[in-house]
């Protein structure tokens, strides 16, 4: 791939775009594609499960999907069958995942931390077959399934050990099927074969469909930013798509991918060291625990030569403080959208003069890609450095929400309305302030809570912080902010609410309080849940 082309990046008229797709078009699907390349590098590493070091190679990881999907036809799931999965990050986990793409079935996933409230939502949705769930998650899915509205149940199958279902175990037998398997052979790759699940940070999940077409040029337009790494990793489950642009672009070229169950600063540092890790893809909160982790020094990190952070706007100065710790590793803000099926902007190695001029910007648009600002209000076509909501256009994007109308996400000119505010500027830089449901208005004016959130993060006994509005009878909303502080913080919530006016415009100036806390609720990539915390506030208040 001729990652030159990361530079040519155009403008015209108030619209950005990034270059024309070069790569070749997927054939039969994505079950082909990983089938074929996998027969490249037989005998190189796949996948490692980091607490333990177990392992597998390309081939037996092919051989144990072979063995899965063969053994699912068996109990009858076919082409268009729906499947869920609710597991961390295992090595069998990712062979179930993969097993029911060989047979065309539409895989989504439960991230086994979510509430039973959203797995009931979602499994009511998606009406699944067949469930494969670790058995520590055994719990929860008998909670959901036995608040399903339907008679019909679906099958489960256990990770680990069960005496109640059936086990994984039991679909690794060998088959004489094997020899001859080919996973099917999709005429029309436009077709869903994954359904996953917006975040709900605003309300109950949505499930995305998406295609192999999308999914397969977003792990390629992924492929840009990595640029020469071989050893990967990701900390969250395939619930999220950062996960699967790894999980399928390692296919292309026979990448390692390093798998863990979570993230916490001492484990994570540790297996960048151990494993020589050359790329990690992570949430920014677990930026946020690097940076306050004092042992960070004693870990030989030089293998690190690319990271990716997503999850929300990163301030300049905390960017530029993380790279200061990481010196040998190109480190930026990733922005994405899982209805775009990936990355909507970043800058790749071959940009890294303007990442160092613009260290809270986003990058710039990836192949495919168009971008316009538009005025919130209005609508209006914004220009440059004019903040607005950022809408998007690209050929692969969602074939809709299941079961539910996703009419209202476009724009007149066929353009995906993200919801998140921002701009971009002469050289077509993106910069993502906050979420266009996150901001309020104090006395008619707009308050961006990320711009305060930003001043607030510069105090150095402050951990984390929400700014949010409480609704005022003369005003419409009133500032607030909920804050975590450091361990052994001294600092009160008078001397922060000096801090903050000391530094901020008139208006946003933080008159509903500021409300120290012991933890900030958040979804499992870190993303934090201000309706959440906000509603718990509120029902401070109100006591």
């Amino acid at each position: 791939m001729n990652n030159d082309a990361c530079n040519i990046v155009l403008r015209k008229g108030n619209y950005i775009s990034g270059p024309s797709i070069d790569y070749k078009a997927i054939e039969g699907g994505l079950g082909k594609f990983m089938f074929d390349q996998s027969k490249k590098f037989p005998n190189k590493i796949c996948q490692i499960f980091a607490e333990t070091g177990d392992y597998d190679t390309f081939s037996t990881f092919i051989d144990k999907s072979v063995k899965v999907a063969i053994e699912m036809r068996k109990r009858g799931v076919t082409k268009g069958d729906m499947l869920v999965h609710c597991t961390p990050n295992t090595l069998d986990s990712a062979v179930a995942y993969t097993a029911g793409i060989f047979l065309g079935a539409i895989s989504s996933s439960l991230d086994p931390t979510l509430p039973v409230r959203d797995c009931v939502h979602l499994v009511n949705l998606i009406e699944p077959k067949m469930v494969f769930l670790h058995e520590n998650s055994v719990e929860l899915m008998e909670n959901t399934l036995s608040s399903l509205e339907g008679t019909s149940k679906p099958s489960v199958i256990v990770f680990g050990n069960s005496e109640k279902y059936d086990t994984f175990k039991e679909f690794l037998n060998d088959s004489e099927d094997a020899e001859n398997f080919k996973p099917i052979d999709v005429t029309d790759c436009n077709e869903t074969i994954l359904i996953l699940f917006s975040s709900g940070t605003t309300g109950l999940p949505k499930g995305i469909c998406l295609s192999h077409n999308s999914l397969y040029t977003s792990a390629m337009n992924y492929d840009c930013y990595i640029n020469d790494t071989r050893v990967m990793i990701h900390f969250t489950t395939f619930y999220w798509i950062s996960a699967l642009m790894i999980f399928f672009l390692q296919f292309k070229r026979g990448d390692t991918r390093i798998l863990s169950t979570g993230f916490e600063a001492e484990t994570g540092l540790r297996y960048i060291e151990h494993y020589k890790i050359t790329h990690a893809f992570m949430a920014n909160s677990y930026m946020h625990k690097i940076i306050s982790y004092k042992f960070l020094h004693e870990y030989d990190l030089t293998s690190l030569t690319n990271l990716g952070l997503g999850g929300g706007p990163i301030g300049k100065e905390l960017m530029m403080i993380f790279r200061k710790l990481l010196p040998g590793c190109y480190c930026n803000s990733i922005y994405g959208m899982t209805e775009i099926g990936g990355c909507i902007s970043f800058y790749c190695p071959q940009e890294s003069e303007l990442s160092n001029q613009n260290p809270d910007s986003c990058g710039r648009p990836v192949k495919g890609i168009t971008i316009k600002v538009c005025d919130t209000e209005t609508g209006k076509l914004l220009t440059a450095n004019k903040s607005g909501e950022i809408r998007v256009k690209y050929p692969h994007i969602l074939n809709g929400y299941h079961k539910q109308d996703h009419s209202d996400i476009f724009d007149e000119e066929g353009f995906i309305k993200t919801g998140d505010i921002g701009h971009y500027d002469e050289t077509c830089s993106l910069y993502v302030y906050d979420r266009l449901k996150d901001m309020f208005k104090y006395q008619s004016w707009h308050i961006v809570p990320a711009s305060v959130e930003n001043v607030i993060r510069e105090h150095p006994e402050v951990a984390e912080v929400v700014v949010f509005g409480i609704p005022h009878e003369i005003d419409g909303d009133h500032p607030a902010a909920a804050i975590t502080l450091i361990k052994d913080a001294k600092v009160t919530a008078p001397e922060l609410d000096e801090f903050v006016t000391e530094r901020v415009h008139e208006r946003q100036r933080l008159r509903a309080g500021i409300f120290i806390v012991d933890h900030i609720p958040k979804t499992p990539t870190g993303k934090m849940l201000r309706r959440k915390i906000r509603e718990q506030i509120l029902e401070k208040i109100k006591k």
